[in-house]
């Protein structure tokens, strides 16, 4: 193979490394902050803003409309850098164990953050960047799994007409990486 050719190899762009683990560094963290007053979700949207950089990234969060529509779980929201919107945009997936939107303390969650072509960590597992306190994402007791088999549980039960099944991408990855994140009972392979 030639060098020009090389240059259009699909394995040579997955080597590229994705950034979108630095818009999380500097932020907040949500555990213990669900109530804070700059954490506030405003039009279904929570900005993380970072001290370090200004920015940061944006969480949105669906409404029944667009669950209905996009067959996706109001318990799982989408991540962007803040003020960019767009599929191509995403930097992550945020699972809630229960709807975000409602008024509780604290929701136990995971975030999965797009670290690559077709590669994600979970940022409260496998994250070393530091929160605006300079302390890690990471909680220990944290159960992905639980809470991805819980979404897909209560996805099964609302539907009555059986239409819809737990089968997004979105909720596939999250159930595959949290299937990861549980020690030595499970091993997915690589493909």
């Amino acid at each position: 193979m030639s060098s020009t050719n090389s240059n259009i190899n699909p394995e040579n762009n997955s080597q590229k490394p994705d950034l979108s683990i630095n818009y999380f560094a500097g932020t907040k963290s949500l555990k213990e902050n669900f109530i804070d007053k700059d954490l506030k979700i405003e039009s279904n949207v929570r900005v993380f803003k970072s001290k370090e950089k200004g920015c940061g990234y944006d969480e949105i969060f669906l409404n029944e409309e667009s669950e209905i529509l996009g067959g996706i779980s109001n318990q799982i929201s989408f991540l962007y850098p803040h003020e960019i919107r767009g599929y191509q945009n995403r930097i992550g997936f945020r699972y809630y164990k229960e709807v975000p939107l409602s008024s509780k303390n604290n929701i136990p969650y995971f975030t999965l953050v797009k670290t690559g072509m077709r590669k994600f960590i979970i940022l409260e597992k496998d994250s070393e960047i530091k929160d605006t306190n300079n302390n890690s994402f990471v909680i220990k007791d944290l159960d992905c799994f639980d809470i991805i088999l819980t979404i897909m549980r209560n996805k099964i039960m609302k539907d009555e007409d059986c239409l819809t099944y737990p089968n997004s991408l979105i909720e596939i990855l999250g159930f595959i990486y949290a299937s990861k994140s549980i020690e030595k009972k499970l091993i997915i392979l690589k493909y």
